[in-house]
């Protein structure tokens, strides 16, 4: 029961956030180039270990 009740709230926030991300694309691209960023710092770190 409590599994079906996470289920949708998740998906209504999903909804939510899915809807704020096609109003400001531009705001989706900054995030995920920084995660990129932060991903090939990462993997440089690992190379140099």
């Amino acid at each position: 029961m409590f599994k079906r009740l996470s289920n949708l709230v998740r998906g209504f926030f999903s909804l939510f956030i899915s809807g704020m991300e096609r109003q400001n694309p531009e705001a989706l691209l900054e995030v995920e180039q920084e995660n990129l960023r932060r991903q090939v710092g990462q993997y440089n770190q690992g190379l140099a270990s």
